[in-house]
């Protein structure tokens, strides 16, 4: 037996499939030894990060029938028990770390692989072979977490939701959520620090409806706005059709506790909410006025364009 595969198969092991890699059509499956990681930062890839750098543990490769081998048949106490869509800047974070911190809750947020999967290997693969690999991946990760935690939760990248239905497909039997906040409020926080997703080079502007021709024309805060409006209007269209649930920014943190987690808060709660859920170094500030940076023109142009899909998919 190869050496890849007897680390992997070990009863004992605690290495588990982090990202793909795909060449020529042909995937193969990163492994990394998991053992200790702390899973309630505030970014699973930032979580990876550190295990490989600070204990210096290297990622070993394998072909994708070890992955299914590996996921065949696996019990686990551990329950995929719903998955959380965002528009971005809107207390995503923040639910995550408070569903991390309580008790036998654990949320992976924006872990690579579902992005990879989902999204780079569209077209690439069919997608019944998508299917599969996101399920081995994700049974593997529930069978790692089964000793600690009952319901896992997993936040994804925002723009996922524009494939939802797929995603769907893929757990027919998970509960939706989709977290959002104003529109101007978003924007506002994006045109302070840039999220990748926003370049189009990064996440390719096709995937937002958006044709390559025209976005070269386009000004960054109007591309900035198309890109996030249609975020929040696919979720909004898919709560007005009871597809998921909508939670406004407005109303953390209760909603997480009510509405996702279906119990009171832990008593570490306050603690959570003290500092900046993606920098635990820094005193969080409430930033609810920071659309007031916006020029007038902009913001009218931002709330009327939020205003007309809540018009079209109100009832949700």
């Amino acid at each position: 037996m190869p050496l890849t595969q007897q680390i992997i198969q070990n009863s004992d092991t605690s290495y588990l499939p982090v990202a793909i890699e795909c060449t020529d059509n042909e995937i193969t499956v990163c492994w990394l030894d998991m053992k200790g990681a702390d899973l309630t930062s505030p970014f699973l890839s930032d979580t990876i990060s550190k295990v490989r750098c600070r204990n210096g543990r290297t990622v070993i490769k394998s072909d994708v029938s070890l992955l299914y081998q590996c996921a065949k048949d696996l019990s686990n106490r551990c329950q995929l028990s719903g998955l959380l869509f965002h528009t971005s800047r809107c207390g995503s974070t923040l639910a995550s770390q408070l569903i991390s911190h309580t008790p036998s809750c654990i949320c992976l947020s924006e872990p690579q692989f579902a992005d990879q999967i989902i999204r780079t290997l569209k077209g690439v693969v069919p997608p019944e072979e998508q299917i599969s690999l996101l399920r081995a991946f994700t049974q593997m990760w529930l069978h790692y977490l089964s000793p600690g935690f009952s319901r896992c939760f997993i936040k994804l990248d925002c723009w996922l939701i524009h494939d939802f239905d797929f995603i769907a497909d893929c757990f027919p039997q998970t509960q939706y959520y989709f977290l959002y906040r104003d529109l101007s409020q978003v924007i506002a926080s994006q045109l302070k620090i840039k999220g990748a997703f926003l370049i189009p080079q990064l996440v390719p502007s096709a995937y937002f409806g958006l044709p390559e021709p025209g976005v070269r024309f386009m000004e960054p805060s109007e591309y900035m706005l198309d890109v996030l409006a249609g975020i929040y209007k696919r979720g909004w269209q898919l709560s007005k059709d009871n597809q998921l649930k909508k939670l406004s920014y407005n109303d953390m943190p209760e909603n997480i506790f009510k509405d996702i987690l279906g119990q009171p808060a832990s008593s570490e709660y306050h603690n959570v909410l003290t500092y900046h859920a993606k920098d635990k170094c820094r005193v969080f500030e409430d930033d609810h006025d920071k659309d007031k940076t916006l020029l007038p023109e902009v913001l009218n142009q931002i709330q009327a364009r939020q205003s007309e899909i809540e018009t079209q998919y109100s009832g949700g």
